[in-house]
């Protein structure tokens, strides 16, 4: 997946008009969140059992990416 960050700074960058120095970032915060996530999965598995934190998962991604009406 980094691979994946790395190979679409550009779009990013333009999509978001950031510069390259901001840009940087994005690819940065990626990597430390990676680090974090996967043995946090690990160990949520676990507590939960893999189909609730797949379930919880799935759910809790739907849930955002429900479009925001506020305003």
């Amino acid at each position: 997946m980094i691979q994946i960050v790395a190979s679409s700074l550009e779009q990013l960058q333009a999509g978001l008009s950031a510069t390259a120095d901001e840009i940087t970032w994005v690819q940065t915060a990626y990597r430390v969140a990676e680090v974090v996530i996967i043995p946090l999965s690990g160990w949520l598995a676990r507590a939960f059992s893999e189909r609730i934190l797949l379930v919880m998962s799935g759910g809790g991604m739907a849930i955002l990416s429900l479009p925001n009406h506020k305003k």
